[in-house]
């Protein structure tokens, strides 16, 4: 008896969460916001000299780029809280359509979609709509009207090969609540020519001259064996004050 009760209780509350999920995209489907973000006049560079890769022509493989926010973050401190990437890898936006037919997490340096200029080393240009309706572009956005928006890019053409990266924002670019067009979308447009540029490497401490440069290095987390050498230091330490 009490494993039939348990089995009604699972099916409700599937149910019900099935329901919620209908009722959150019953409540998004139609609703967008457009993000226009380019490098402008500027280029980025690596750490060093070099202008960021631009991969191919076949777009999407050059130097990481991310749209993304910290979800902590406002005017006061854009650089709050833990990293979430909109657009680029590692981004749970994995549908739409960036211009250049390939998807909203493989945005990378040299690719100029939605009508930009044409792509090259250092350079980049998008414009995206994120859209309800649509499967993959509508996932992990701000929470807030006072979240500004920011971009981050690293040295590598993956996450796993990158050793720097940078992150700049701008109080200009705060987040905007996603609505049905009228006759078009929220729109927020961000430029690395537009004043007020704010440098994640510059609000650490570095030199100003870091802007535009990925010189914020990538700490690795520690692998499990090292954690274990740490734990048995630790023990054997606490055995030798014993």
């Amino acid at each position: 008896m009490s494993s039939k009760i348990e089995r009604k209780k699972h099916a409700m509350k599937c149910y019900i969460l099935a329901l919620v999920g209908l009722i959150q995209v019953s409540a998004n489907a139609g609703n967008q916001i457009q993000i226009n973000f380019d490098s402008g006049s500027q280029f980025v560079f690596d750490q060093l000299v070099g202008k960021l890769n631009p991969g191919t022509a076949a777009d999407g493989d050059g130097a990481v780029i991310q749209l993304g926010f910290y979800d902590n973050a406002s005017t006061g401190n854009n650089f709050l809280g833990t990293w979430h990437a909109m657009t680029g890898s590692g981004s749970l936006n994995t549908g739409g359509n960036t211009g250049l037919a390939h998807s909203y997490n493989t945005t990378s340096i040299g690719d100029s979609g939605g009508g930009a200029a044409p792509g090259g080393s250092g350079i980049f240009g998008f414009s995206l709509v994120f859209d309800g309706s649509i499967t993959g572009t509508f996932n992990d956005l701000p929470s807030s009207t006072i979240i500004p928006l920011a971009i981050k890019f690293f040295d590598g053409t993956t996450l796993n090969n990158s050793n720097f990266y940078n992150v700049v924002s701008n109080d200009a670019w705060v987040w905007k609540t996603p609505a049905v067009p009228a006759p078009i979308p929220p729109t927020i447009s961000m430029s690395l020519s537009d004043s007020g540029l704010e440098w994640q490497s510059v609000a650490q401490g570095q030199s100003a001259s870091t802007a535009f440069h990925t010189s914020i290095a990538i700490v690795p987390e520690p692998t499990v064996a090292l954690l274990g050498g740490f734990g048995l230091a630790a023990l054997a330490a606490r055995r030798r004050r014993a």
